[in-house]
């Protein structure tokens, strides 16, 4: 007989070893993550001479599978290579060029040795394949049948070559025992294999191939699912079929296949961990890392008895006929004769460190403890997961140079309602329909995009991750709010597209500031009973008068039915006058407005005539029909000649356009109303557009405090007058004179 054997492994290596041995040829290949060393089985004693075949591979192998003639590596990103076996070189000579891609999407690969075939599981996209493959240097595939993810959990996760993956081909009695199972009361037997999977090593699924039909899809069928890791499973036939499941936690379950298969399990609780186990008949091979043990009677927990190999900080090990071979940690490999004496240490005794479950406390008890305490852990994984995104959100408020980054606002203001349906996106409305359709509305597009390349903790947050997530709009004039809007994010923040109606009858609007705020509350952060609003994003969008000016756009989708209705000062004059005409003396006070305008100038450049003109500064800024509004008037030959006047109405002002051009001097752009704010609003507006935005720098510009003490002296010169009533002959005086003094600057 054998005796024990160890032996030192002399190359280098890169990472620790596992072993592949294949029957038929006796060959026997030690690999890790980059190498690989085949070894003829006879000659493998003295391993540091022996080397047949020594590998550097390209790729981070997972997955080794050792036929007769061919070498097939699964790698960690899916990829299958295959290199032959006949070009063996010598140890001295590696070979970087023998492995070929064949195929990729490879979860988890089986060898069956009896067909010379492989078995698969192959991800494309979400769909999941059962794949049959010709062992050759090609490599072709020969069936591919689809498998119905359905039940079907966490097979995104799946790390290849990890994942619990075991096939069996059934007898007759074996699949007339498991029909119940998978429903198939009128299905005959033709050399059905049955497949068990576990994408999470948690929960075991089980489907049937029949690798001679052309079934396309077939649907697994959960069996159960377990507290612990599942690290191995194997088929054992005693009576029925069975599978043996070993848990990470030191447990064996053996499950019968049959129509009472959940009634009927057997657990059997070993006396350590299990990172490997190996089945022989009721016999047990199994290691924790770091001892190795076999246990014999091992389904009869009551006669099951312990041995201890006398090997330490084991990595892997197979069976090669009445031996086992073990590599470990520390490069030592250890040729163990599993009848040989020497090979164990001494009996434990019956007072050993082994208990019966049985014996402890109920198994029952015992596992609903388990239970609670798990479900405890997995509410204490979420209290944090949630204190982790609140922390974030608190960090992500006070970091606006990464939100500036992450979200992006684009107003844009609609005249008409038929421009909304126009643009043909899905819109978030904030009021009630119908007031939308009001005569004297404006509406405020608000796009509020997110980039496309988020981390994953700003998508959560921006997904409301907390349900809480809202949209806070105020928007305000220069003196009051005149509206605010709040909206509940419901879905995750990639684009909204907000529509706000503001009723402009009774408003003066010439300059409107948009307040947009992201605010999400944070229970609990101050003590159990408050809540913390915090303001995740916010951003204030000035809108000046240019983009209030009104188009000449009649409304051709909308009818209305009725005209609207008299005004409110009309009615109540209307009003007053019936009830009160005959007692009072009343007279209508008519709307009485400073006689005098404020006008503002641009000195025009050379090519004024061109920069008036340029489209693409009006379809950026403004929504296509103002856009062609304005590009149509201020382009119109007859206004940039200087033979006809310009007259925009924003609200209820009026602003008028003149360009004096009298030959002597450059030509200068007028700017008249009788509202001072919205006259300098669009003198600014034109003037950007006439210098290109002041990109030009060969022009020198007048500092604004000559601006200032000009525009003081006209606003005191034009108040002495109007106190005195004088005629309008001194004011065009006046104006003549600014006009001459801005015409010698620029702007």
């Amino acid at each position: 007989m054998d005796a024990l054997k160890v032996i030192k492994f002399h190359h280098p290596l890169v990472d620790n070893l596992n072993i592949v041995y294949n029957v038929s040829s006796r060959s026997i290949v030690f690999w890790n993550k980059y190498q690989i060393f085949l070894f003829d089985e006879l000659k493998y004693e003295s391993l540091d001479n022996d080397c047949q075949w020594i590998h550097f591979t390209e790729f981070s192998t997972a997955q080794v599978i050792l036929s007769v003639n061919y070498l097939i590596c699964l790698d960690n990103n899916g990829f299958i290579y295959i290199s032959p076996l006949k070009f063996k070189q010598s140890a001295q000579k590696r070979i970087k060029s023998s492995f070929q891609l064949r195929e990729q999407g490879i979860l988890c690969i089986e060898y069956n040795e009896n067909n010379n075939v492989t078995f698969s599981i192959q991800k494309e996209a979400t769909k999941l394949y059962f794949c049959v493959h010709k062992i050759s240097s090609v490599f072709p595939l020969e069936k591919k049948i689809q498998i119905s993810n359905e039940n079907i959990q966490c097979a995104s996760n799946v790390i290849c070559g990890k994942m619990i993956f075991s096939s069996r081909a059934l007898s007759e009695t074996e699949f007339i025992d498991i029909k119940d199972l998978f429903q198939l009361k009128d299905v005959q037997w033709t050399n059905q294999l049955l497949v068990i999977v576990s994408f999470d090593n948690l929960t075991l699924c089980a489907f049937l191939i029949c690798l001679k039909s052309t079934q396309e899809i077939v649907s697994p069928v959960k069996l159960l699912t377990y507290p612990s890791q599942i690290n191995n499973i194997s088929f054992i036939y005693e009576n029925h079929l069975n599978i043996i499941i070993s848990l990470a936690s030191g447990t064996l379950i053996k499950q019968p296949l049959s129509s009472e298969y959940k009634l009927r399990s057997n657990i059997i609780h070993l006396n350590t961990a299990i990172n490997k186990c190996l089945a022989i008949n009721s016999t047990m091979i199994y290691t924790d890392g770091i001892s190795m043990w076999k246990s014999e009677n091992t389904y009869s927990e009551t006669s099951i008895t312990f041995r201890e190999f006398v090997v330490r900080h084991v990595k892997d090990f197979i069976k090669v006929a009445d031996q086992i071979v073990c590599v470990t940690y520390s490069k030592l490999i250890y040729l163990i004769p599993l009848e040989e004496e020497a090979c164990y240490l001494n009996n434990p005794t019956t007072d050993g460190d082994y208990c019966s479950a049985s014996d402890l406390l109920n198994n029952c008890d015992y596992l609903d403890k388990i239970m609670e305490e798990i479900k405890k852990n997995d509410q204490i994984i979420k209290s944090i997961k949630k204190e982790e995104n609140y922390l974030m959100t608190l960090a992500l408020s006070n970091r606006k140079d990464i939100m500036n980054e992450v979200i992006h606002y684009n107003v844009t203001i609609l005249d008409n309602y038929e421009d909304i349906l126009n643009e043909d996106i899905p819109f978030t409305m904030t009021n009630n329909i119908k007031e939308y359709f009001h005569t004297d509305n404006l509406y405020f597009l608000i796009k509020i995009t997110t980039t496309c390349h988020l981390q994953q903790k700003f998508s959560d947050i921006l997904s409301n991750l907390f349900g809480n997530l809202k949209i806070h709009i105020t928007l305000l004039s220069e003196s009051k709010v005149l509206k605010t809007t709040s909206i509940t994010v419901q879905e995750q923040l990639k684009t909204m597209n907000i529509v706000i109606p503001l009723n402009t009858q009774m408003l003066n609007l010439t300059k409107v500031t948009l307040h947009i705020q992201l605010v999400t509350y944070i229970p609990c952060a101050l003590n159990e009973k408050d809540t913390l609003w915090t303001n995740l994003h916010s951003v204030k969008i000035v809108l000046n008068p240019e983009n209030f000016i009104k188009t000449n756009n009649s409304r051709h989708n909308i009818k209305f039915i009725k005209e609207p209705k008299k005004s409110i000062l009309d009615l109540i004059y209307e009003t007053t006058y019936k009830h009160y005409g005959k007692l009072f003396k009343i007279n209508r006070v008519s709307n009485t407005r400073t006689a005098f305008k404020w006008s503002f100038y641009v000195k025009l450049p050379n090519n004024y005539q061109d920069s008036l003109k340029n489209r693409n500064f009006f379809f950026e800024k403004f929504y296509i029909s103002k856009a062609k509004y304005l590009l149509n008037e201020l382009s119109s030959e007859e206004f940039l000649k200087s033979r006809s006047n310009l007259c925009f109405i924003i609200d209820n002002e009026r602003v008028e356009l003149e360009i004096l051009n009298d030959g002597i001097f450059d030509p200068i752009l007028k700017v008249t109303s009788q509202n001072a704010q919205v006259a300098f609003g669009i003198r600014n507006f034109l003037a950007g557009l006439a210098h290109n935005g002041f990109r030009n720098y060969e022009y020198e510009f007048a500092s604004n405090t000559l601006y200032d003490s000009l525009e003081n002296m006209e606003r005191k010169i034009k108040a002495c007058l109007l106190k005195k009533n004088s005629n309008e002959e001194f004011i065009n005086i006046f104006d003549q004179y600014q006009r001459n003094i801005i015409g010698a600057l620029v702007i």
